[in-house]
């Protein structure tokens, strides 16, 4: 059988499972679960799994799953990636109503895709020269720091990312090459290829104050909210020392519950990543490039790279 017959009958397949496959990324768009807490979206997905006759692995990284389409230790072995989790946006008009959770990243349509390419892999994988894995990854969003941090104390993980755990734990060793694909907003074409992505070096910061009554002793206390805030500001203020294509983002969250407390515990996490142009690559100065008007050349420290 050749590749054009292959590739249409894996087509027709995808086709006559199409109501099905809606039906399953209309499922998991209905419960969004976050980041290592996707257990419904766990428990359909390995429904499917068990449906098509795969063999699969389960609770990989607290939620994941791997799923084999023929199972012999064919190589080289295709992945095709699904991310499980949900963001946390109450204010989104379909988030859901009681946990405020909803899949604005698309990663519904997203495991829709891994599963429906499954099903037409499925129909000639006697035919392929290797072999097909379903990788179904939880956590891809960086969100929840407090709770993942609890796992990892818990020894539950080590990375706060799905993807990340499952290379630690050795889950992607059987994996040569992996295809995954995302919604996208921004292009004029059904399907595109994306250019790569960077990732980040993520840190926690936790200032610690002292307490005191607000209105009776402020001048006991040690404000930690406002060592935050310095902190924020010095690394803004060091933005034009930073290697160029580089930037801190933002922090993600504070801690503290009363006033009291918000003086004397308050904790951040940010980033660090390399900045993309649209290709996808990190910037660098174009010979002849000019600086913006104003931008004064920051000093470049040496052997300091943090």
């Amino acid at each position: 059988m050749d590749k054009t017959t292959l590739k249409k009958k894996a087509l027709e397949e995808i086709d006559r499972r199409a109501d099905e496959i809606i039906e399953y990324a209309t499922a998991i768009w209905k419960y969004p679960e976050l980041g290592f807490k996707e257990f419904k979206t766990a428990e359909l997905t390995e429904k499917k799994y068990q449906a098509a006759g795969w063999r699969h692995e389960k609770g990989i990284a607290i939620t994941g799953s791997k799923a084999y389409l023929k199972g012999d230790g064919s190589r080289p072995s295709v992945g095709v990636v699904g991310e499980l989790d949900a963001l946390h946006i109450p204010v989104h008009p379909e988030a859901h109503p009681a946990t405020g959770n909803v899949h604005a990243c698309g990663h519904n349509s997203q495991m829709a895709a891994m599963l429906g390419a499954g099903y037409g892999l499925d129909a000639v994988k006697e035919h392929l020269g290797g072999g097909v894995v379903m990788v179904a990854v939880p956590a891809e969003e960086y969100i929840e720091i407090d709770y993942r941090n609890r796992l990892r104390e818990e020894g539950k993980l080590e990375f706060f990312g799905g993807k990340q755990e499952f290379i630690r734990l050795g889950a992607m060793d059987e994996v040569d090459i992996v295809l995954g694909s995302h919604s996208a907003m921004d292009q004029e074409e059904l399907i595109g290829v994306g250019g790569s992505n960077n990732g980040f070096i993520g840190k926690l910061v936790r200032y610690t104050g002292r307490e005191s009554h607000a209105g009776g002793a402020p001048d006991k206390g040690i404000n930690a909210l406002n060592a935050a805030m310095l902190g924020i500001m010095v690394i803004h203020a060091n933005r034009e020392t930073f290697r160029r294509g580089h930037h801190k983002g933002p922090p993600h969250h504070h801690q503290g519950r009363r006033d009291s407390e918000q003086r004397a515990r308050r904790c951040q996490d940010g980033e660090l990543r390399p900045r993309q142009d649209r290709g996808g690559h990190p910037r660098r100065k174009q010979e002849g490039e000019q600086r913006p008007p104003g931008r004064r050349r920051g000093r470049r420290s040496r052997g300091r790279d943090k």
